[in-house]
């Protein structure tokens, strides 16, 4: 062989013998390594087991078991120890050890069972409870999410616990002006509901006037609940304490439509209704008992408006004129057209009807003429007319101002002498009171020695 073949052969023999060398080296690295990470791990169990003393705080000390760690929450079905480490194995609730034992195989025909005795490291507390976040556009109320703080989700609950809508007592005086919808979410979160209000012409000036709402009619109620009335906020969540909100709406309706905007938060098929109501007035007494018309009459009660725009009182369907209001009294004339004998009094606030009183309206003397234009003192006259009493002492016939004997009386005329006055007088006044009514109306007469009588002509002079 040549000496340039032989340098080549003895090149290539050195090549390889060195790429053997290093992958042996290699190899013995690795092994080394694996050796060093195992020891590296037992050393840390070790160092884990000999500071049970100085945990941080919150963290439970370690348990002893054997080949056993213990685990919050659940562990994977059918978990098995690793048999490098040494850590896993089966679950175990904490505070529970137990042996297990592992068998190794021997090199002889018999086999040894031996125990390892492992501690588990230490378990770091759940993540604390933090305030939870809330419900946009409602600070108040916590949305807890799933898997956030300690134990499962709960759903969102207002400060105090809902129950059901109380149905109104029986003798409540409170009346209803108008009955609102029923108002359903469609699925769960954010519902809208726009409602209405309408009030018919002096209902708006009613007072109490309230608007109530009810979370929950007949229904599962909403977490939250926002109030919009014309525009403007007039309540948040905040203010339902209850299932029932009841919010006084003096002077904040107005004669006509007024837009109510209900914004709720709940789950599918959750119920909020509302009613405006007020309260029913009523009727104690009426004085005096007997009135004639054109008399004052003065009602007394409550739930009255002290404004006497809003009051309105019927005499027998005739609307009389009020004169003075507060919320227990009221002073009305009666109408002049009211017919005698018992009536019917009624008094309505802003529409809402009274239970009727009844009163008893006297009648009222008309004259119609008397039987002398002209006489002396001392003569005798017929006045004719209706509505006098039969019993002559019921009536009373005034000429001038001082009282004349009657003679005589029946419903249509009164027989009466002329008192002693001073004569001559002309255009005196002749008043006649039946029962203590007066008459609607006043004749004359001439008071002089010139007796001209009426025939029902002009008087003759």
């Amino acid at each position: 062989m040549s000496k340039p073949a032989v340098a080549a052969a003895l090149s290539l023999s050195l090549s390889l013998g060195a790429v053997c060398q290093a992958k042996a080296q290699e190899s013995t690295g690795t092994v080394n390594g694996a050796s060093a990470q195992s020891q590296r791990r037992e050393t840390l169990q070790i160092s884990q087991a000999n500071s049970q003393s100085n945990l941080p705080t919150g963290f439970r000390a370690p348990q002893s078991t054997t080949n056993q760690v213990t685990y919050p929450g659940s562990a994977p079905q059918g978990w098995q120890t690793n048999p490098v480490t040494g850590i896993g194995g089966p679950y175990q609730k904490p505070g529970a050890t137990s042996a297990s034992t592992s068998t190794s195989a021997s090199t002889s025909t018999s086999a040894t069972t031996t125990t390892t005795t492992t501690t588990s490291p230490a378990i770091p507390p759940r993540r604390p409870q933090t305030q939870p976040r809330s419900i946009p556009g409602f600070p108040g109320y916590p949305i807890v999410r799933p898997g956030f703080g300690s134990g499962p989700a709960t759903p969102a609950t207002p400060a105090a616990a809902i129950t059901p809508a109380q149905t109104t007592k029986k003798g409540d005086d409170t009346i209803v002006v108008q009955q609102g919808p029923l108002n359903v979410a469609a699925k769960a979160g954010w519902s809208r509901f726009e409602n209405y209000i309408t009030l018919k012409n002096g209902q708006e000036q009613l007072n109490p006037l309230t608007l109530r709402v009810i979370n929950g009619s007949g229904g599962p109620a909403f977490n939250a609940v926002k109030l919009m009335l014309s525009g403007r906020q007039i309540a948040s969540e905040k203010d339902f304490k209850e299932s029932t909100l009841t919010m006084s709406m003096v002077g904040a309706l107005g004669n006509g439509t007024n837009q109510l905007v209900i914004s709720a938060y709940g789950v599918a098929g959750a119920k909020i209704q509302w009613k405006v109501v007020t309260m029913k007035p009523s009727l104690t007494s009426a004085d005096p008992k007997e009135v004639a018309a054109g008399e004052k009459l003065t009602i007394k009660g409550k739930n009255f408006s002290p404004s006497t725009s809003v009051d309105q009182v019927y005499i027998n369907d005739k609307l009389a004129t009020v004169l003075s209001a507060t919320i227990t009294q009221i002073e009305a004339t009666v109408p002049e057209t009211t017919p005698s004998g018992d009536q019917k009094v009624t008094v309505r606030v802003g529409g809402v009807e009274t239970k009727p009183l009844t009163i008893s309206v006297k009648q009222v003397p008309i004259l119609t003429s008397v039987d002398f234009f002209s006489a002396p003192p001392g003569q005798p006259i017929t006045i004719t007319g209706k509505n006098f009493a039969a019993n002559a002492s019921d009536n009373q016939v005034l000429i001038g101002g001082t009282a004349a004997p009657i003679t005589s009386s029946s419903p249509t005329s009164i027989s009466c002498i002329i008192p002693d006055l001073e004569n001559p007088q002309y255009g005196v006044e002749i008043v006649v009171k039946s029962k203590k009514v007066e008459s609607k109306n006043k004749l004359k007469i001439d008071l002089q020695r010139r007796v001209i009588p009426n025939d029902g002509g002009s008087p003759q002079y």
